[in-house]
């Protein structure tokens, strides 16, 4: 797959509205979105395969974030220790202690 990530982007989602939306226009067997671009909606074709990933912080989003885009996602919560190893862990405390 073709992914585009996303990291505090809050400004680029009213512009990336159809994309988000999965609001596509077909022409043939290609698929295109409007893409907002200053005044301008150009067709941008986008792959059958492409995926967007939106990484926000969970208390940010629930506050800053409209509620109809964070509808569209599918939602997933990593922490420090769910994404590393007990001995990661470890290191994390130890660089703490010494800082």
């Amino acid at each position: 797959p073709i992914s585009l990530v996303l990291l505090h982007c809050n400004n680029l989602y009213e512009s990336l509205y159809d994309l988000l939306n999965q609001h596509y226009t077909y022409l043939g067997d290609k698929r295109f979105v409007r893409i907002a671009f200053g005044g301008s909606l150009p067709l941008c074709q986008v792959h059958r395969k492409f995926r967007v990933i939106v990484i926000e912080e969970e208390q940010d989003s629930f506050r800053r974030l409209a509620a109809p885009l964070l509808n569209r996602f599918e939602k997933q919560v990593f922490t420090r220790s769910t994404l590393l190893r007990p001995t990661d862990e470890r290191l994390v405390g130890l660089c703490s202690e010494v800082l």
